[in-house]
């Protein structure tokens, strides 16, 4: 009976240390994500968090459920799953939204009187109508946009970038190969335009011939042929798409007037454009 009083007592002397050790290292690292937030002036505010999105402070590595009213901060990353979006206000009328399985750093002040976000992948709405001009950078992965008193959108992952400019003009500047150096070309995108900046464009063909299969597969039911006509129509619109490219050094791009069909039909868009109705 002693010794199992004395071995259960030796088991919980154990926790209770192994707890004592454990609880400073958590506390510093929440300590530290405290700090940072309490020594810098928010960026903005988190103003609608739709399914599941979380931010993860600069410095930690949890990541924390979106919150409706939460303060963002310099450096911090939002992260949104399938089927989530979000939408955070910088200042009045001029709002960032973010799609679906998307990633964002706000990097903050890149300069005086500059904003700086990169977009790691996804897509991701800016609406900076404000009569308060400020400029704005956005970093993709294979281009650094300038912006000032613009409505556009961005989708984009690791092998390319999409700029579609609704109002203003964006400056477009594409990335050397080593994803850091800038070129020194700029390309600007006017109102109504559609700018495309590759960097494999083998890959980028291999995506959109995948993406015309899935469509095949949808339009395809257990008693119905697939129609004939709609997957030429697909294979023509992506055989037009790939002559519209010209090459830019290492990489290519292509600069179209916006596809206002599948604007309509767009669901994000649709959505980001009944928000922004809502600033009015």
């Amino acid at each position: 009976m002693n010794r199992m009083f004395i071995f259960v007592r030796r088991i919980g002397l154990l926790a209770i240390i192994l707890v004592l050790l454990v609880m400073p290292a958590a506390a510093a690292k929440n300590s530290v994500s405290a700090a940072q937030r309490q020594n810098n002036d928010p960026i903005g505010k988190v103003t609608l968090p739709l399914g599941k999105v979380t931010i993860q402070p600069a410095g930690s590595e949890d990541w924390d459920r979106a919150k409706v009213n939460q303060a963002v901060f310099v450096r911090e990353k939002v992260k949104t799953l399938e089927k989530s979006r979000c939408e955070i206000t910088l200042e009045p009328k001029k709002l960032l939204r973010i799609g679906e399985q998307s990633r964002i750093i706000l990097v903050g002040p890149a300069a005086e009187g500059e904003n700086m976000f990169n977009i790691e992948a996804g897509r991701a709405w800016f609406n900076m109508s404000s009569k308060k001009k400020q400029n704005i950078r956005v970093r993709t992965p294979t281009a650094v946009a300038a912006i000032r008193g613009t409505v556009f959108r961005i989708d984009c992952d690791v092998n390319h970038s999409t700029f579609s400019v609704y109002t203003g003009a964006v400056g477009v500047t594409p990335l050397k190969a080593d994803g850091l150096t800038l070129e020194d070309t700029t390309f600007t995108i006017a109102a109504g335009n559609v700018f495309t900046i590759i960097s494999n464009f083998e890959e980028y063909m291999q995506q959109q011939y995948k993406e015309m299969e899935q469509f095949r597969d949808q339009e395809k039911s257990d008693f119905e042929k697939f129609s004939e006509q709609q997957t030429k129509e697909f294979q023509d619109a992506v055989i037009a798409e790939k002559k519209a490219f010209a090459q830019y050094k290492s990489q290519y791009y292509s600069q179209t007037n916006i596809d206002l069909d599948k604007e309509r039909k767009s669901d994000w868009v649709r959505w980001n454009k009944e928000r922004d109705l809502l600033l009015d």
